[in-house]
Formats: C-alpha cells, structure tokens, sequence
C-alpha cells in the first residue's frame, strides 16, 4: 500500500489488489487511528480504467471495520469494470481500528486499484 499525502491533514492510500482463483481478495487497513473515511474511488484494473486486467463486470468491495460491519454501507457494490466508481462516506466514519477491504465477483487473477481518502482529525499522543 502506498501513501501520498495531500494538502496537510489529507491522506491518500493507493491500495492496489489481485483477485485470487476464486475471483477475491482481501487487503488491511491499519494504523490510522483518529482519521476518517471521506471518499473511496475503486479503479478496475491497476492502471486505471485502462486496464489489461481489469476485474469482472459489477463486482463488489466492502470494506468491513473489526466488527464485521460494511463501513460505506454497501455504496460499493456493483462497480463498473470500465470506469471508476467514487463514493462518499455516508455518515462521518471515525477510523477506530483494523479495516479490511474485501473484493469479491472480480473473477480469477484480475487486479484493480482502490483510493481511501483520509482525513486527520485528531491528534493521538
């Protein structure tokens, strides 16, 4: 996971997957503690919408917090596989521990690319 900070207290993680034979996949989240979750962008392939690999048409991302629950409640199901899908978070999500970001539908050995928007908003000492 690659991280390209952003105008002070933006964060960007550049979270690149490959599907496994089964068609998902699974990548963490971890270490930002007093952040939240503004904006997820899911890009199918790993070049972007260019894709030489790009995921299954209308796969699904979730991105689940330590308890289970799907943290942008389910606006990250059926994304297109020949352009970006963007959402927003639909109430202020607060980062409190572990993520896990799971792909599923994307069909054996394809990759995307997903962009977690991260805002600062508290200090943690």
């Amino acid at each position: 996971m690659d991280v390209k900070r952003k105008n002070g207290n933006i964060i960007v993680l550049l979270i690149q997957w490959t599907s496994d034979g089964s068609g998902d996949a699974t990548k963490t989240i971890s270490g930002y503690f007093g952040h939240k979750i503004n904006k997820v962008q899911v890009l199918p392939g790993t070049e972007g919408v260019a894709a030489t690999n790009p995921p299954l048409d209308l796969f699904d991302v979730t991105i689940t917090d330590e308890f289970g629950e799907d943290i942008m409640a389910g606006e990250l199901i059926d994304c297109s596989n020949a352009a970006a899908t963007s959402r927003y978070a639909v109430d202020e999500v607060n980062i409190l521990g572990t993520l896990t970001i799971n792909i599923s539908g994307a069909g054996a050995t394809n990759d995307g690319l997903i962009n977690v928007y991260l805002e600062q908003v508290s200090q943690i000492d």
